[in-house]
C-alpha cells in the first residue's frame, strides 16, 4: 500500500470526517454551518476540515471581499462519497442474490428422498425452474461482486 493510501485511510477512519464529507456532498458550507449541523465546536470542525484538505478531499473557498469562508468537496471527495454509496448497494445486492440462489438450490435437497423422487417425477419442470433460478441468482451475485471489485480498483487509482 502506498504511503498516501495509508494517510488517507487514517484520516477517513473518523465518523465525524465521513459525516462532514456527506454534508458537503449536499452543498458547500461554512465552519459555522457544519458546527451547528454536527453539534460540534467550530474548532473541532475546523481541525477535521484541515485533515480532509490535507488528503485532497475538501477545498477551502476564500473569496476576497466576502465575509464567509466556504468549504466544498474536491473531485476526489465527490468520487469517494459517490463510490462509497455504490459499494454499500452492490454489497447488499450481492448478499441478497447469493442468499436467494442458495435457498432455491437447497429447497429440494432438504426434502426427504422419497418425497424428492416423487417430486422429480411429477414436477420435473418445477425442479428445473428452481435450479435455474438458483443458478441465475448465484450468477447475478457474482456479477455484483465483480462490479464491486472494479469500483474499488478504480477508486484506488484515483488516490
Amino acid at each position: 500500500m502506498k504511503e498516501l493510501d495509508k494517510r488517507v485511510l487514517k484520516v477517513l477512519l473518523s465518523r465525524t470526517r465521513i459525516k462532514i464529507l456527506k454534508s458537503l456532498n449536499e452543498r458547500r458550507k461554512t465552519v459555522s454551518e457544519l458546527s451547528r449541523e454536527l453539534k460540534l465546536s467550530k474548532s473541532t470542525v475546523y481541525e477535521h476540515l484541515t485533515k480532509l484538505i490535507q488528503i485532497g478531499f475538501v477545498k477551502k473557498l476564500n473569496n476576497p471581499g466576502h465575509k464567509w469562508v466556504y468549504y466544498e468537496l474536491t473531485e476526489k471527495g465527490y468520487e469517494f462519497v459517490r463510490i462509497g454509496v455504490k459499494e454499500v448497494v452492490l454489497t447488499l445486492l450481492a448478499v441478497i442474490s447469493f442468499s436467494i440462489g442458495i435457498y432455491e438450490l437447497l429447497t429440494h435437497l432438504i426434502q426427504p428422498k422419497q418425497a424428492l423422487l416423487r417430486h422429480i417425477k411429477s414436477l420435473g419442470a418445477e425442479l428445473s425452474l428452481n435450479t435455474l433460478l438458483g443458478v441465475l441468482f448465484l450468477i447475478i451475485g457474482v456479477v455484483f461482486v465483480i462490479s464491486l471489485v472494479k469500483i474499488r480498483r478504480s477508486y484506488k487509482r484515483t488516490l
